[in-house]
């Protein structure tokens, strides 16, 4: 799809061309730091993406709907790569990148059934792990085991309302499932990103709330997330996103939470001192 379909379909459509010139430029400025230039070229591209991007959406019809999903993904891959310029000494979770993965996914559910049956851009939907199995199977108890120590304790005057609670339950077992197929050692790499990636297009809105709060439990539980990104960081996009975003919420933890969040750490450590099959990708 992303050799021959998309840039097929980019000569057809100039914002999904420009998104992938962006990508392209954006690559090469993480992989060749002396290429200073290409920083610059992936904004004028990325800029300019967007703004037509934007006008296609607003004209979303069956002739650029293909073209539409596609560039949506593009666009949204920065989010995750901005990850790699985390200030630990001033640090703020990363609400960006979960409201434009909310975004990509509205997009997705509008201009899904546009796109034809016979098209490629179907084996998004269809590429293993299947979402919506990921989100059935992490509902099991048996995946957020590990942080049952977290989910009894209270820190002193802490109030989680039934509807935190939930959230809070929810993404721990999109954690525990994570963390369960990189430690069982059943799955490649490519399987361990594309949990992590979708894990902001499918969390509940009351959990990014609570990180707009800077509530610590939503905290800890994000850099519990963002631990399991050291299993799966062979790749340009993702690497050094995991220390950046743990050490960086830790930073900003009261101490009465700075247990919890060691748990991160360990992981780190952890996940430092193993490889993934693909993780040289």
């Amino acid at each position: 799809m992303w050799q021959y379909t998309a840039p097929s379909l980019a000569f057809e459509h100039p914002f999904l061309l420009n998104a992938i010139i962006s990508i392209a430029a954006l690559h090469t400025a993480k992989t060749s730091p002396e290429r200073r230039d290409m920083a610059e070229v992936h904004r004028t591209y990325f800029n300019t993406a967007i703004s037509q991007h934007r006008d296609a959406v607003r004209d979303l019809s069956v002739a650029n709907a293909e073209a539409v999903c596609l560039s949506s993904i593009l666009i949204s891959l920065p989010a995750f790569i901005l990850l790699q310029n985390t200030e630990v000494g001033s640090y703020s979770p990363p609400l960006q990148l979960f409201r434009l993965q909310a975004g990509t996914v509205k997009m997705f559910q509008t201009a899904l059934p546009l796109v034809p049956h016979t098209s490629e851009v179907n084996a998004i939907m269809a590429a293993a792990p299947i979402v919506q199995d990921f989100i059935n199977e992490s509902k099991r108890d048996i995946y957020r085991a590990p942080f049952k120590n977290l989910v009894r304790w209270r820190a002193a005057d802490e109030i989680v309302s039934a509807e935190s609670q939930e959230a809070f339950s929810v993404a721990l077992g999109f954690i525990g499932y994570i963390l369960t197929a990189i430690e069982s050692g059943q799955h490649d790499v490519f399987h361990i990103r594309r949990l992590l990636y979708s894990v902001p297009n499918i969390i509940p809105s009351a959990f990014v709330k609570r990180l707009q709060d800077n509530d610590p439990r939503a905290l800890t539980i994000l850099a519990y997330y963002f631990s399991l990104f050291k299993a799966a960081d062979g790749i340009w996009w993702m690497r050094g996103i995991a220390e950046r975003e743990v050490l960086g919420i830790q930073s900003i933890l009261p101490e009465q939470w700075q247990w919890a969040v060691a748990w991160s750490l360990q992981k780190l450590a952890s996940f430092a001192a193993s490889t993934l099959p693909g993780m040289s990708t």
